[in-house]
């Protein structure tokens, strides 16, 4: 799976690609995810073209986080379509992700909360 990879200072962008994560795709999109999981910190998921996730998919995105979060990270979430925004407030995400409108808010917030760790 190719997946569009950006890099900015303290967080890596990655723009899910289609409109929908289902069992056939979720397998070779955790595969194509790890080794990005591996060498960063911080992700911000862009996932403005998808329209349809299935638990299989959620369940990439909690395996995403716990794995960063072991690591001192984050992972965000850039998501623009009301009915996915809607699914992840019905489960509880925002509770551990940061889940924003625009792929600039994602990345802002990261490099907030980097400077406020330093700082502490």
């Amino acid at each position: 799976m190719d997946l569009d990879v950006e890099k900015y200072p303290h967080v890596t962008v990655v723009t899910l690609p289609g409109e929908t994560i289902e069992p056939g795709s979720v397998e070779e999109l955790k595969k194509a995810i790890l080794p990005l999981v591996e060498t960063n910190a911080n992700l911000i998921f862009d996932m403005s073209r998808i329209r349809f996730i299935d638990s299989m998919g959620c369940g990439v995105l909690l395996f995403t986080e716990r794995k960063l979060k072991e690591k001192g990270g984050h992972l965000n979430i850039c998501c623009s379509s009301p009915q996915v925004t809607a699914l992840f407030e019905m489960l509880g995400f925002r509770n551990f992700l940061g889940i924003y409108s625009s792929k600039e808010e994602a990345v802002k917030s990261i490099n907030i909360h980097k400077e406020y760790r330093r700082k502490r």
